[in-house]
């Protein structure tokens, strides 16, 4: 059973409740279900919420859920941590083919599509700042308790942030050295044979005199 001191206690919910729902509007907007949640009490909402993604689900999808839920711990708060985490590297994985694809489109000239992966990844990152603000509310001792359990396993681990990182220019030499980049080597080795980053097709792009005035201040705004 759950210890009663590690419960979140109802201002907390709600906190969570809230942040949660501030997280998912923008999806359900882009997604026009933003009127299928109607409620205002963010409690509701968040149920409202909870029930249309579950009528959208399929078996192997609800199963997918289930099996990548698998705490170490009985703290309530280790399946926020995991969810939230799991959004990160959802995000992340997202970018990661939103710039790749934008360093072979502005490797073969086409400054339209780069521009627009570009926007798209920036979009992607902003919208899953929030995600900070749902972790915060996790309890510290919580946190002590459950991570105690998970020794060998850590954030730094991270594939899909790392390729991020690569992609946007090559990592200095200490930090390809370090244990980050040693617990991912398949990324680690893309970089060594010479990956093509962000940060050189950019330069090569604006000091190759291929851009037009236009073309320039396209990439420029999409990389701000």
């Amino acid at each position: 059973a759950m210890l009663p001191e590690l419960r979140p206690d109802a201002r907390t919910v709600s906190k969570r409740h809230r942040r949660s729902m501030h997280i998912a509007k923008p999806v359900l907007v882009r997604l026009g279900l933003d009127q299928e949640v109607s409620a205002t009490e963010p409690g509701q909402a968040a149920r409202q919420l909870s029930a249309l993604v579950d009528r959208g689900l399929t078996e192997p999808e609800r199963q997918v859920l289930r099996l990548s839920l698998l705490p170490v711990y009985q703290a309530h708060h280790e399946y926020l941590f995991i969810r939230v985490l799991q959004l990160f590297e959802t995000t992340f994985a997202v970018m990661a083919v939103q710039l790749q694809a934008a360093v072979r489109e502005m490797r073969d000239g086409d400054w339209v599509a780069a521009a627009s992966g570009l926007a798209l990844a920036a979009r992607v990152l902003r919208e899953s700042a929030p995600l900070f603000s749902l972790l915060a509310t996790m309890q510290v001792e919580s946190f002590r308790q459950f991570r105690s359990y998970t020794e060998g396993a850590s954030a730094i681990q991270s594939r899909n942030y790392k390729i991020v990182e690569s992609l946007c220019r090559r990592p200095d030499g200490d930090r390809l050295e370090s244990t980050a980049y040693r617990s991912v080597p398949v990324v680690r080795d893309r970089v060594l044979r010479g990956q093509l980053t962000l940060d050189q097709a950019v330069t090569g792009a604006l000091a190759g005199g291929r851009l037009s005035a236009t073309g320039r201040d396209t990439l420029t705004a999409a990389m701000h």
